[in-house]
């Protein structure tokens, strides 16, 4: 929908003056994978656990109700578990679930739920609903064609009846 307007990669910078020709992007960052020196079996596993679990705390200091979108996979558990584990009564989680089972995690997130005895919601999305579509594209800054994004709005919409911030 829009010609020459281009999207800079993750870590890049573009510095554009009147009347020069437009640079190519520059990269000012990137994540390093160096390998050396890196430790192995149980010591990194609790490393990681350690380093998540303070990570989710940290995000738990919040002057507002806090909550958790919980799918039922593996990072939305890890986060809801750590949540848990740092707090003193149970976490307000959300989940969104759909009709057709080979799409709905619905059942996975309520078992993670009742492991963490969390304050769960759940409401089912209607798979033929279109009637979010012109409020997404007012919302986006970009073209946006991912089918998630209904979802999502959903869940998000969910969760805000009981909580203003959501980790996830």
């Amino acid at each position: 929908i829009y010609q020459n307007v281009f999207k800079l990669p993750p870590g890049h910078t573009l510095v554009v003056r009147r009347n020069s020709p437009v640079p190519d992007p520059r990269q000012y960052w990137d994540v390093s994978f160096d390998t050396s020196g890196a430790s192995h079996g149980a010591d990194v596993g609790a490393e990681l656990i350690d380093r998540f679990g303070q990570c989710v705390k940290k995000r738990m200091i919040a002057e507002v109700p806090l909550g958790a979108f919980l799918s039922g996979g593996v990072d939305s558990s890890a986060v809801v578990a750590m949540m848990a584990e740092s707090s003193d009564k149970p976490v307000n989680t959300c989940c969104i679930s759909f009709g057709d089972p080979q799409f709905n995690e619905s059942d996975h997130a309520k078992s993670v739920a009742q492991r963490y005895a969390t304050s769960h919601e759940v409401e089912q999305v209607d798979p033929n609903d279109i009637s979010l579509i012109d409020k997404l594209v007012g919302l986006y800054d970009e073209p946006y064609a991912d089918s998630s994004a209904m979802p999502t709005y959903r869940v998000c919409e969910l969760a805000r009846r009981n909580v203003t911030v959501a980790l996830s």
